[in-house]
């Protein structure tokens, strides 16, 4: 009611989307929903991720989100998610600890995650980049407030694995 749809919004409407019931042509026949970012994120988009095993309080909680696997599998409906993984939050954890390493000289910590890098002067294409401090540059291509995962990095692809394997095993489809 207040004009962004939550998790238990969803699960209230499953019947309508598919009852479960093969005999009945009172629902639309739905086998699969599509759900946006909806980890928690400072913008209502959601692109932006602070936490990659979390549900933003906006939708709801873990508990919801089992709930509505649960439901939507018992009307043989499948979930899939949109999990960002291309750039994520400047607020993440991860992010803060690479600047603060970074400008303390340590780019084997949190570093090795983001596409930083050290210009010693203005990047020639600078919209792109944003500046840590007067030596690194991070890679920002959407917005100052998103920087890139540095998707060559064998760390990066392994938390990308745990992080899918993390929705997997609470029964996300794909």
């Amino acid at each position: 009611g207040n004009g962004v749809g939550d998790l238990q919004g969803i699960i209230s409407k499953l019947d309508y989307l598919n009852d479960g019931d093969s005999d009945t042509d009172e629902d639309l026949g739905v086998d699969a929903i599509w759900l946006t970012p909806i980890m928690p994120s400072p913008s209502y988009h959601k692109y932006d991720v602070v936490d990659y095993y979390n549900i933003d309080e906006t939708f709801g909680t873990l508990e919801d989100f089992d709930t509505l696997i649960s439901e939507c599998h018992k009307r043989g409906i499948n979930v899939i998610m949109d999990i960002v993984l291309n750039h994520i939050s400047s607020i993440h954890p991860w992010f803060e600890q690479a600047c603060e390493e970074v400008s303390a000289g340590n780019l084997d910590g949190y570093a090795k995650y983001f596409k930083i890098k050290r210009f010693e002067q203005d990047p020639v294409n600078r919209e792109n980049y944003t500046r840590i401090n007067s030596d690194y540059w991070y890679e920002s291509n959407f917005s100052k407030t998103m920087p890139e995962w540095d998707l060559s990095s064998d760390a990066t692809r392994q938390e990308f694995v745990n992080i899918a394997k993390f929705w997997i095993d609470r029964g996300v489809d794909g």
